[in-house]
């Protein structure tokens, strides 16, 4: 029974320390939401893309473009968005508002490492 006992502790050590490394540590978290929340951008939406395997969107806003990333945004604000729409991102919060054909829209942001540290 000893045994099983080790081997069981190892597999759970394993899988944690997997998983601190793929979706990293909860102050890392902090580090990300602290940033997205702090980001300003608004613009229109021009163009989606990637590069480097990172999604960006690129927003033109009074004749300067701005690539913006939302990258391990887990709720599908970059899904949601269309060419054309009209993106704000205040500091301070974490939700987009968007504007297409008259309408506004609020898509509120979470990142897959709050998902990570809400389920520990």
């Amino acid at each position: 029974m000893g045994r099983r006992k080790a081997l069981l502790l190892t597999i759970a050590i394993t899988i944690t320390a997997g998983m601190m490394i793929l979706f990293g540590t909860s102050s890392d978290c902090e580090y990300l939401i602290k940033n997205e929340t702090e980001k300003y951008f608004s613009g229109i939406l021009i163009e989606k893309k990637r590069e480097n395997g990172i999604p960006l969107m690129v927003l033109s806003d009074h004749g300067k473009f701005k690539n913006i990333s939302l990258h391990g945004e887990t709720t599908g604000a970059r899904a949601f968005l269309k060419i054309g729409d009209s993106i704000v991102k205040k500091a301070g919060e974490l939700n987009l508002t968007i504007f297409r054909n008259n309408t506004m829209y609020t898509h509120d942001l979470r990142y897959n490492c709050q998902e990570l540290t809400n389920n520990l």
